[in-house]
C-alpha cells in the first residue's frame, strides 16, 4: 500500500511500510525520517554542512557528550540504587579509604567538585555512617576523613559492581577502544576545564 498526503508545509508518504515526513524548508533544510518497521525515528540535514542558521546537532561533541553522560548516569543511579549510594557519593567511596587519611580539599580535587558541594556530600555520607572525621591536630579548621567499618564494606561489594557496570557500557569495544575513548575524553576535558 501506498499513500501520501502533504500539509502545513509537511509531506506524509507512506510505501513499503515506511512512513516518510518531510519538511524541505529552505532555512532548516530537516528531514524526518520514521521507519514503521524498526520504530526507529532519524533526523537528517539534507547537507552535513553549517547552512545559514542550521546544523546537524548530532554532529556536536558537547550534545553528543552530554547525552551520553545523562543516560550513563541514569544507568548508574539504578545499578546503586541497591545500596542506598549515588554516583557522586560513590566518587567519595572510592577515593577513601580506613587507613589513609585524605582532607576535604584533596577530595575535592579529586573527584572535580567544588567545596561547598563536597561538604555536603559528606555530611550525607556520615549520616548513612559510611565515612568518618577525625580532627587534623595540625589545622583545627580541617578533619581527616576515613571510611568506616561499613563504608568499607560497601566499597567492597560495589567494586564488582562498578566493574560490571563499566563492562556493560563499553561492551562492543575493544581494550584498546577504550584507552582511545578514554584518552579522548580526557583531552576534551583539558581543552574546557577552565573555562568557569
Amino acid at each position: 500500500m501506498t499513500w501520501e498526503y502533504i500539509t502545513d508545509g509537511l509531506k506524509f508518504h507512506y510505501s513499503q511500510h515506511q512512513l516518510v515526513i518531510s519538511h524541505y524548508n529552505v532555512q532548516s533544510g530537516i528531514r524526518l525520517t520514521v521507519d514503521s518497521t524498526s520504530r526507529m525515528i532519524q533526523t537528517k540535514l539534507l547537507s552535513e554542512k553549517w547552512r545559514g542558521d542550521t546544523m546537524n546537532l548530532h554532529q556536536l561533541t558537547g550534545f553528543l557528550v552530554h547525552r551520553t553522560d545523562v543516560k550513563m548516569t541514569n544507568y548508574f543511579m539504578r545499578t546503586l540504587r541497591p545500596y542506598d549510594i549515588t554516583p557522586d557519593q560513590w566518587g567519595i567511596i572510592c577515593i577513601l579509604d580506613t587507613e589513609r587519611a585524605v582532607n576535604q580539599k584533596q577530595l575535592a580535587e579529586a573527584i572535580d567538585r567544588d567545596q561547598t558541594t563536597v561538604v555536603r556530600m559528606i555530611h550525607s555520607l556520615e549520616r548513612k555512617e559510611m565515612i568518618k572525621k577525625v580532627a587534623n591536630l595540625e589545622d583545627k579548621r580541617s578533619h581527616h576523613l576515613y571510611l568506616s567499618t561499613k563504608g568499607a564494606d560497601i566499597k567492597k561489594k560495589l567494586l564488582t559492581t562498578v566493574q560490571e557496570a563499566h563492562d556493560y557500557v563499553t561492551r562492543g569495544f575493544t581494550v584498546e577502544e577504550i584507552e582511545q575513548l578514554q584518552s579522548f575524553l580526557n583531552r576534551l576535558y583539558i581543552n574546557v576545564m577552565d573555562e568557569e
